[in-house]
């Protein structure tokens, strides 16, 4: 008898602590938010979430703010100077100052301020100063010492001083060609100080020395070293979007031919697997 009630307590509490890892089980719900639910366009080129937990989605066409319940969506209008400069937003940045730094492709850098829901462009500073290009800017990223770069397509790269509004842009050439590599599209920053960048023309490799070279002297026009990167034999030097470097230290590389793809440990060179050995202190594709 005791042996048939012992038995029975302890099949209660195995079905008590199975239902329980049920119930603990995290369940998730795919949600599906385009242009008929409030989206301003179905191509998202970014999203971030702010301090406040509002997730902010940059599209071709305005600038989203949703609340987990609905959208709002903010676009240029020309009857209002404190509104977008330009509707396609390639990317999304919170300042430390708590204001999100905009990135749009024919409208500059929009600052907005979130408590007055109003939009200023980076260049109108107090005393009139800016040198941003007049072109298409292609990257806005915050490094892990608190550098700003931006990229500006078919220009250059460089670092913003906040501060003062001045752009400062690197001279960065192929270390085999000397030819100047422009259009940035993203950066993996390492763990030993080194860079990975994805551009219009392939990856290519910014080591340690260079880096800190130009972070210490930017006002002068030196040359940048950047070593470039074979990604395939078939596709060496494609047009590449963003990179990510997997728990394995994997590095995928999103091209913008065909999609996200893996690249090969053959095409790695022992430099570039020291770097993403180190560890990846910022991706800009996140």
């Amino acid at each position: 008898m005791y042996a048939m009630a012992l038995r029975l307590l302890l099949t209660g509490a195995v079905l008590l602590l199975s239902l329980f890892e049920m119930w603990a089980q995290p369940s998730f719900k795919k949600t599906r938010y385009a242009t008929d639910q409030g989206l301003s366009h179905n191509t998202v080129l970014g999203i971030t979430m702010d301090e406040r937990g509002f997730l902010w989605i940059a599209t071709l066409d305005g600038l989203n703010r949703f609340d987990g319940l609905q959208m709002k969506v903010y676009r240029p209008d020309e009857n209002d100077s404190l509104s977008l400069s330009d509707g396609f937003i390639h990317g999304i940045h919170q300042h430390e100052s708590g204001n999100l730094w905009i990135s749009t492709r024919d409208g500059g850098i929009n600052i907005f301020d979130p408590v007055t829901e109003t939009f200023r462009s980076f260049i109108q500073s107090e005393d009139g100063g800016g040198n941003l290009p007049d072109r298409q800017i292609s990257l806005l990223y915050e490094d892990s010492k608190a550098n700003y770069w931006a990229a500006f397509f078919g220009h250059s790269t460089g670092i913003l001083d906040t501060e003062t509004n001045v752009y400062y842009p690197a001279n960065i050439v192929d270390v085999e060609t000397e030819r100047r590599r422009t259009s940035v599209n993203s950066f993996l920053e390492f763990a030993n100080g080194s860079m990975l960048m994805s551009s219009l023309n392939g990856l290519f490799y910014l080591p340690k020395e260079e880096v800190e070279k130009f972070i210490k002297d930017p006002a002068t026009n030196q040359a940048i070293y950047s070593v470039p990167i074979q990604f395939s034999d078939l596709n060496p030097f494609p047009n590449t979007v963003n990179m990510k470097v997997d728990s394995k230290q994997g590095l995928w590389v999103n091209l913008v031919t065909t999609g996200l793809e893996k690249m090969s440990l053959d095409f790695i060179p022992q430099f570039l697997k020291e770097s993403i050995e180190s560890g990846v202190v910022r991706n800009t594709s996140g």
